[in-house]
């Protein structure tokens, strides 16, 4: 698991836009991940998910965003601009 921001650096010309076509408000407070084309088969957008393993950033979160095509068994979860991006291993996400 690793987080993102909603940045034309990290999304694209549109950062506050999900795939799903999402409008974020307050990237903290939506509880956004994004998963990898391979997870999406599984979680559909909406679908809400509890994850462990994270420490500060364990929770519920909702299925709103999607992956560069590269990446495989992975997900982002959504933080705030001046938030530290970081890389976790090892986590537990759950379908509710």
């Amino acid at each position: 698991m690793t987080t993102y921001k909603a940045v034309e650096e990290e999304c694209d010309s549109t950062p506050n836009v999900t795939a799903s076509g999402y409008v974020i408000k307050n990237a903290t407070k939506d509880r956004i991940i994004a998963v990898s084309y391979d997870l999406k088969k599984k979680w559909k957008w909406g679908t809400k998910v509890l994850i462990q393993g994270a420490g500060k950033y364990n929770g519920e979160y909702y299925v709103r965003d999607l992956m560069n095509k590269r990446y495989r068994k992975r997900i982002d979860i959504l933080i705030g601009r001046g938030k530290k991006q970081t890389k976790l291993h090892k986590i537990k996400v759950y379908t509710i």
